[in-house]
């Protein structure tokens, strides 16, 4: 989801991004600098990709069975 890095040490809320897990994730959101193929994507598509995201803050939202 993130670009690697090149170069150099990066930390974001004390994690580097590149190891980080879904609660650090669902914590600090996702801001698209550019993104031109969704226009191509079929809705099913882009719900599953942009929800892998936030599993557990999607998960801790539903209603118990």
């Amino acid at each position: 989801m993130f670009r690697l890095r090149s170069a150099g040490e990066v930390k974001v809320l004390g994690v580097d991004p590149a190891h980080a897990d879904e609660r650090w994730r669902a914590r600090i959101g996702i801001v698209l600098q550019a993104w031109r193929d969704h226009g191509t994507w079929q809705v099913r598509e882009l719900l599953n990709h942009l929800g892998r995201n936030y599993m557990i803050v999607r998960a801790s939202r539903r209603p118990p069975r």
